[in-house]
């Protein structure tokens, strides 16, 4: 059931990780500024029209090519999840 108060937006969670060390966002040239109101990154057409791209970390990118660390990660990040560790 929905919230009334509630409205979903995608684009908000990935806005507020582009803090997070993994990856990057590759904002459009002239862009910057926009980018950087939060209140302008209220949806995902605005995050569309500021950014072109996520670029992952390397190192991360190599690691989840590789199926023996690409599982630890996943484990990781479900323990993290589910506060398990």
């Amino acid at each position: 059931m929905a919230n009334a108060y509630h409205q979903e937006n995608f684009g908000m969670p990935l806005y507020h990780m582009r803090t997070e060390p993994f990856w990057y966002f590759c904002v459009k040239p002239g862009m910057e500024d926009a980018f950087e109101q939060k209140n302008r990154m209220k949806a995902l057409s605005s995050l569309r029209q500021t950014v072109s791209g996520v670029e992952i970390d390397a190192l991360l990118a190599r690691l989840l090519r590789q199926a023996e660390t690409r599982v630890v990660l996943q484990d990781v990040l479900l323990a993290q999840l589910f506060e398990i560790l």
